[in-house]
């Protein structure tokens, strides 16, 4: 396998020797994974085939000025790392997120959904205290933290009533309550009784927690659940309950009917583990552009806000910019 069926033209052209020698190595990485896993071979293949020209040639792009900034002795470390084997086992981690990023893209060709860092879309979250107990550190998922961000946009949104779709233990919604001092904060969940496998943990954090008197759990079944006594009282909503594609489109509906205007709906797993999730959301976007917040599972709708038209500071200059690109 050569560099040039891997990489595509554009960078097989780059004069720069230690570059090529760079581009080689990588070209050894993956004909040797490619050996090693016949399956990936198709899987690879299918990956790029999803992928719009314009994707490839940013990958391949970013991945070229990530290569020369590297050290001088970047060859070395590459392929003493190569012979131990263990850059393979990277590889294979590296080919599955891809495979997820690939996902995202073609969700979000089928979106009208604009991507910004969560600082871009509410500045005070720089300055927003979020207590470290809201990190699911204990969850098999890597967005495990992605709840800093859930309660941080709830305060920075100035919220005072705060609807929860899936308590589950209570861990956000307990956080949700301590950033957010003066709010309340209703929570939907099934009755134990109804998921026997969730119900030993259903709401287990609120019990203890100092800002219990103002959460207010509700027991019930969110597709026949009356939203009549809540409607437009909700300033912040987070949906994290049935990922299915009728879940979600279901409690997104009930969502709007309980949202206060000028409110904001957060839905987390926007990713490619959650078809349901990503699928309505294209859907529901067409109607509602929303904005997917960067390096994160969350999707937002901020009523009023205009996402395609709506002015974003730029983010602060890094390495890691000059690196690999936005």
């Amino acid at each position: 396998m050569t560099k040039e069926n891997i990489f595509g033209d554009s960078v097989s052209s780059i004069a720069d020797d230690t570059l090529t020698k760079r581009i080689e190595l990588l070209g050894k990485i993956f004909a040797q994974l490619l050996n090693d896993h016949k399956d990936f071979s198709g899987y690879f293949q299918h990956m790029l085939n999803e992928m719009s020209s314009e994707t490839k040639a940013v990958l391949f792009l970013k991945l070229s000025r990530w290569l020369s900034n590297q050290s001088k002795d970047f060859e070395k470390e590459i392929d003493s790392l190569y012979e131990s084997g263990k850059l393979l086992n990277v590889f294979e981690s590296v080919l599955a997120n891809w495979n997820q990023d690939v996902m995202l893209s073609i969700a979000a060709r089928k979106s009208r959904i604009r991507k910004v860092y969560a600082t871009q879309l509410f500045p005070s979250l720089r300055s927003t205290s979020v207590p470290v107990s809201v990190i699911h550190q204990e969850s098999h998922h890597a967005n495990h933290a992605d709840m800093v961000y859930v309660c941080g946009m709830a305060s920075a949104s100035n919220a005072k009533k705060i609807f929860e779709f899936g308590t589950y233990r209570g861990q956000t919604t307990c956080g949700l309550a301590a950033v957010c001092q003066d709010a309340q904060v209703y929570s939907l969940n099934l009755p134990p009784e109804a998921d026997p496998r969730y119900a030993p943990y259903i709401g287990m954090y609120i019990k203890d927690s100092p800002d219990r008197d103002r959460i207010n759990q509700i027991f019930s079944d969110s597709r026949t659940f009356d939203t009549q006594p809540y409607r437009q009282l909700m300033d912040y909503i987070f949906i994290d309950a049935d990922h299915s594609y009728e879940g979600v489109k279901n409690d997104t509906e009930k969502a709007l009917q309980l949202l206060k205007p000028g409110g904001v709906i957060v839905w987390h797993d926007y990713a490619a583990k959650s078809p349901g999730v990503l699928d309505y959301i294209a859907e529901f976007s067409q109607q509602r552009p929303l904005f997917h917040l960067r390096k994160t599972c969350l999707a937002v709708y901020i009523d009023g806000v205009d996402p395609e038209t709506l002015e974003i500071d730029s983010m602060d200059d890094s390495l890691e910019d000059h690196e690999y690109g936005d």
